[in-house]
C-alpha cells in the first residue's frame, strides 16, 4: 500500500520504496533517480551530493583496516541515512549511501541553502569524530571528507545524471583545495624545521618566540 507523507510546501509525495540498509552503486543510482524524478514530478527542488573520505588508503596502511571502516561507518552515520522513503521525503530527510569503497552518495529534498547547510552539518558531524581523542592519529594523517553539493530549482531543466555530474565536479574541487592547503601545511612545517634546526631549537620553541614576537608588534 502507497503512503504518503507531508513535505515542506504542503506537497504529498506518494512513499513507495523500501530502501536496503546496503547497495551497489547501480543500485543507489536506480533508487535516487526514481526518487529524483518523483521529487521533481511535485515541484520541488532537490540536491545531490558526492563525496569521497579523504587519505583513506594511508589510514589503512598506518592504522589498520578496522580503523579505516570505523572511519567510513562514521562518515555514514553523518549522512542521517534512512531505510525506507516516507522517513527520506519528509521533511527534507537525505538519502545517503556509502556506495564505494571510499566513495558516498547523496540525495536530499532541498534548494542550494538547504544543500549547504546539510554540508556543514555532515562535515562537522566528520570533524567532531576526527576530534576525538582516540581518533587523534587518524586527523594526523589528514584524513577527512571532500564533499561536492549541486541543486535543482523547480525551474532547472536538469537530469539526474547531470546533477550528479556537477556534484562530481564539486567535490573534486573540494579536493584540490584540500590538497594545496595540505601542501602548504607540510611547506611550512619543512620551513619551521629547518629554521628551528639552524638556531639550535626546536621546532614548537622556535613557533612560540615568533608567536610572541608577533604579540608585540
Amino acid at each position: 500500500m502507497t503512503e504518503r507523507r507531508n513535505v515542506p510546501g504542503d506537497h504529498l509525495l506518494p512513499v513507495t520504496i523500501d530502501i536496503p540498509p546496503k547497495l551497489d552503486p547501480r543500485e543507489w543510482n536506480e533508487i535516487a533517480g526514481n526518487l529524483f524524478n518523483e521529487i521533481r514530478g511535485q515541484g520541488l527542488p532537490v540536491s545531490c551530493g558526492l563525496g569521497d573520505a579523504d587519505r583513506l588508503k594511508w589510514v589503512n596502511d598506518e592504522l589498520g583496516h578496522a580503523t579505516g571502516d570505523r572511519f567510513l561507518q562514521a562518515i555514514e552515520t553523518t549522512l542521517d541515512v534512512r531505510h525506507n522513503s516516507a522517513e527520506l521525503l519528509a521533511s527534507g530527510r537525505s538519502f545517503g549511501r556509502r556506495v564505494g569503497g571510499d566513495e558516498f552518495k547523496l540525495l536530499i529534498v532541498a534548494d542550494s541553502q538547504g544543500a549547504e547547510a546539510y554540508k556543514k552539518r555532515v562535515l562537522a558531524g566528520v570533524t567532531s569524530y576526527l576530534n576525538l581523542p582516540e581518533n587523534r592519529q587518524i586527523k594526523d594523517i589528514g584524513a577527512g571528507l571532500s564533499l561536492g553539493m549541486a541543486t535543482a530549482s523547480p525551474d532547472d531543466n536538469v537530469s539526474f545524471e547531470e546533477l550528479m555530474h556537477q556534484a562530481d565536479q564539486a567535490m573534486y574541487a573540494e579536493k584540490r583545495k584540500l590538497l594545496e592547503l595540505n601542501r602548504k601545511q607540510r611547506i611550512g612545517a619543512f620551513v619551521m624545521n629547518e629554521v628551528g634546526r639552524l638556531f639550535g631549537v626546536s621546532p614548537q620553541v622556535y613557533a612560540e618566540r615568533v608567536r610572541n614576537f608577533s604579540d608585540k608588534k
